[in-house]
């Protein structure tokens, strides 16, 4: 496939992303708060939560076999669809018994698109491009979840202004956000080529090399837990602790995701100078002071500060950390890998998120937090040893071509 059609088809399938994640996002902001304005507890949302990261978790190796075997334009087109009713459908409801299936669903949908981007990208890319384009795309889903949080905040507020009735406000928000992944159908309707390399192996046993995946994965194991320990209570966390308004909450992620766009362009220049794994394991490493400050300084503006640059450390070299995995097994393989890494994060996201929630009800958030940080610096070891010991640094002449 030539060059110029290939990457026509990524950039619609990018800019369908963006509609799509623009949707997500503002979703995201604004459900634990929805949840909370309905009365339910801290471990109810961690049910909430780790039910949405279980159906991701039940699909994502699924979706890795039948992404090669299906038509992706079609189901580029259908998953929107789907996703943006089932949103809407959180919107009609307050019984948690119904709202519970709801987002194991919209869960298990999402993941399809989290399956295909890494080999989507690869397959429909020279190598030559490929780490400008996963660059490009985590870049644009920072710019999402600025955009997102942004509009998420504003819209909340503006409408509670309005009808005077907060519940009722977060369901008119979260219904913009359904539309605007509803909208992302034009986008990915555009799309005409959308290969993938056709795996001739024949079982999960086959693979390659196995210890590549232990090293690619093991490091993947912590950061999903202490992601999910954290991340998704921090707007709680936000609301709780310093009682901040919803448009505050949505500017502060925005401004964060903000950064961490510009981090994430800036990741491909840093990588060509130290390599992919140094550049991974330094931004990491560097991260986690700053979740600590984020939970003992009672500080709000350093609160705010330690937010936006943990963010962006820990976030920054990810679409690298994506390429510099796929890049290290075969072609066919790669639907496979990025797959089993997703089942990983999501299933170590969803237990976390799970505990987290009751930790949280009864503790506090300094417990939780405090346990990212600890997961966060034995990932970073991990890879630490896996890829920049002498030993391990295989991937030194590869680094050098790109």
């Amino acid at each position: 496939m030539a060059l110029k059609e290939s990457s026509k088809e990524v950039r619609f399938y990018i800019l369908g992303n963006l509609l799509f994640g623009i949707g997500v996002n503002l979703i995201a902001l604004l459900f634990n708060l929805y949840c909370q304005n309905l009365s339910f507890s801290e471990s109810s949302i961690g049910k909430l939560l780790s039910s949405k990261a279980l159906g991701s978790a039940l699909v994502t190796l699924p979706a890795a076999f039948l992404l090669s075997k299906i038509n992706l334009r079609l189901l580029f087109m259908f998953i929107p669809v789907i996703s943006s009713l089932l949103y809407f459908g959180l919107t009609l409801t307050s019984d948690f018994y119904a709202i519970l299936p709801l987002t194991f669903l919209t869960g298990a949908f999402s993941t399809f698109f989290s399956v295909a981007n890494g080999p989507f990208i690869m397959n429909n890319t020279s190598e030559k491009h490929q780490v400008l384009f996963f660059s490009l795309n985590g870049a644009l889903g920072m710019f999402t979840g600025m955009i997102g949080n942004f509009i998420g905040g504003f819209l909340q507020d503006s409408f509670l202004f309005l009808t005077k009735n907060e519940i009722l406000s977060y369901r008119i928000s979260i219904s913009i956000g359904a539309l605007f992944i509803l909208l992302s159908i034009i986008a990915f309707s555009k799309i005409k080529l959308a290969t993938l390399k056709r795996s001739e192996k024949k079982t999960i046993l086959s693979i390659s090399n196995p210890v590549i995946y232990i090293k690619l994965i093991l490091p993947t194991l912590f950061i999903g837990i202490g992601a999910g320990l954290t991340i998704p209570y921090i707007n709680l966390y936000f609301k709780n602790v310093f009682h901040m308004y919803d448009s505050l909450i949505g500017l502060i992620y925005g401004i964060s995701q903000a950064f961490t766009f510009i981090g994430i362009m800036l990741g491909p220049l840093i990588a060509r100078k130290v390599g992919k794994p140094m550049t991974i394991v330094v931004t990491q490493a560097l991260s986690i002071p700053f979740i600590l400050i984020l939970t003992y300084i009672k500080n709000p503006v350093f609160v705010v500060l330690a937010f936006f640059i943990r963010g962006t450390l820990m976030n920054m070299a990810s679409p690298l950390s994506d390429n510099f995995a796929l890049e290290n097994v075969p072609k066919e393989e790669q639907s496979f890998l990025n797959a089993l890494k997703m089942f990983t994060w999501t299933g170590s996201w969803m237990i976390a998120a799970r505990i987290s929630g009751s930790v949280i009800e009864k503790d506090g958030f300094s417990r939780s937090f405090t346990l990212t940080a600890i997961l966060y610096a034995i990932s970073t070891i991990f890879y630490a040893i896996f890829f920049l010991l002498p030993a391990n640094s295989f991937k030194k002449k590869k680094e050098k071509t790109e």
